[in-house]
């Protein structure tokens, strides 16, 4: 919620504060050739201001997306998901665990836990898959003892995110906000929605293969984590600088 109030405001704040700072440089405080709010000539300043600005927004937001992502499993173990064998998760655990026993820590155990659950998730195939594709919650499941029982799990909070998007975007429609680009959010939630079952089901699949390729080291939950804040700030920048 904070992300979208951000989207909300900071764009205009900033826009503002650099259409005066521009014209307090380029035109001197008394000339008549200075532009005022109403003018076509201040108006298109400000589109391309504000343009300028969204974009930007829009880059930094992308890039942080990934950065917000809390550490895996993976990261704690100093493992890369689609790279490291057996050995290398039990060696990397045994080194790692010895360096943050309770023991050697004044009795602090916090870091000692979080390693033993990371191990213990990875070396089981099927929780291991749960994590990769659903997450730590659905991986935690303790009804859970298939694959077909953390898909079955996890497939109403899947659809729930997909089912709410929709409903907030119809909303938006029914009120006349959010018109401009409507069909291609459409077009890109149903990519989305796609995409997700496809790692939900199958463990191999070009589309896993093509998001490892251009994001790596990242979970098929992760990646769909990035692709899903990606969406979102598309299209709040397209609806923000398609009307102008």
């Amino acid at each position: 919620y904070l992300h979208m109030i951000l989207w909300a405001f900071v764009p205009g704040l900033v826009t503002g504060f650099l259409q005066r700072l521009y014209y307090s440089i380029a035109y001197p405080v008394d000339s008549r050739s200075r532009p005022t709010k109403g003018d076509a000539k201040y108006h298109r300043h400000y589109r391309y201001i504000y343009t300028a600005v969204v974009l930007g927004y829009l880059a930094y937001t992308i890039a942080e997306t990934r950065h917000q992502l809390p550490a895996s499993h993976y990261a704690e173990l100093n493992l890369t998901p689609s790279a490291f064998s057996s050995r290398d998760l039990k060696l990397n655990f045994k080194r790692l665990s010895l360096q943050a026993h309770p023991d050697k820590n004044d009795g602090r155990d916090t870091q000692f836990i979080r390693l033993r659950n990371a191990y213990e998730t990875l070396n089981d195939p099927v929780r291991r898959f749960a994590y990769d594709r659903f997450g730590l919650e659905q991986a935690q499941c303790q009804a859970c003892r298939t694959r077909h029982d953390y898909q079955a799990s996890a497939l109403p909070g899947i659809l729930g995110y997909y089912i709410g998007t929709g409903v907030v975007m119809g909303l938006f429609a029914l009120f006349g906000k959010g018109s401009f680009g409507s069909y291609w959010r459409w077009l890109f939630l149903c990519a989305m929605l796609v995409i997700d079952a496809s790692l939900s089901v199958w463990s191999d699949s070009w589309l896993g293969a093509l998001l490892s390729f251009i994001m790596p080291g990242l979970t098929p939950r992760e990646q769909i984590t990035v692709l899903h804040r990606v969406y979102i700030s598309f299209f709040i920048a397209v609806n923000q600088i398609g009307p102008l």
